[in-house]
Formats: structure tokens, sequence, C-alpha cells
């Protein structure tokens, strides 16, 4: 923790690991981008992991399972919430009409692969 903490890169660091949001397994990516302009070929925008600490640029995972990362699945539930709300009642880029049509709520189950009990 006292190496971590005398690094000259911990500031970079410690944004890394906020920008996560408390995942628990944020990924670690390696490389480089570069975009370049078609049309005259010219440079534009150039960013290596290699200057990030420990060569790496952490993200978080994204995934929606509470029980791997709780952070994550609650970003994930609560965009789920905000885009099933607009569906209903409008809003986010969907017109406040919707709230005449019909909705139905459907779960569709996949049938059971275990054989039959005897």
């Amino acid at each position: 923790m006292i190496s971590r903490l005398d690094d000259p890169h911990y500031a970079r660091w410690a944004a890394q690991i906020r920008r996560t949001g408390g995942c628990r397994q944020p990924i670690h990516l390696r490389g480089k981008v570069q975009h370049i302009d078609q049309m005259t070929s010219e440079l534009l925008h150039s960013y290596s992991t290699h200057l990030e600490p420990n060569g790496v640029l952490r993200v978080p995972c994204k995934t929606r399972r509470a029980t791997r990362c709780p952070a994550c699945a609650e970003v994930y539930r609560a965009d789920t919430y905000q885009l099933i709300r607009a569906g209903l009642v409008g809003g986010k880029g969907v017109p406040e009409t919707v709230t005449s049509h019909p909705c139905l709520f459907v779960t569709l189950t996949a049938h059971s692969q275990q054989s039959p009990r005897r």
C-alpha cells in the first residue's frame, strides 16, 4: 500500500479506480488506438496504455450478475428501469403518445431438458 501511495502514477491509478465505479473485477486493457482521417491520412488522435499505471487501462466489467459484480449489476438494473419506463410513459426520445398503446409483459421460458420422474 505504501509503495502504491509513493508511486508517481498514483493520481492516474486512483482516477482509473474511481472511474470503474466500484467494479469488483475491472477489465485490464493493453494496447494502442490511432484515429486517422480517411481522406487526408492525418493522425487525429493517438492513445496508448504504455503510459498508464502498470501499462493497463482499467474499465468496468459491466456484468449483469449481482453475484459477480454488484456495482456493475446495479448500473444495468437502473438503466433497464429507465428504458422500460420510457417505453411505457415516454421520454428519452420516446414520444408520450406511447401511453395510449396497449402493453404486455411476457415472460418466455424454455422447457426443461430433464427426464420425467417415474
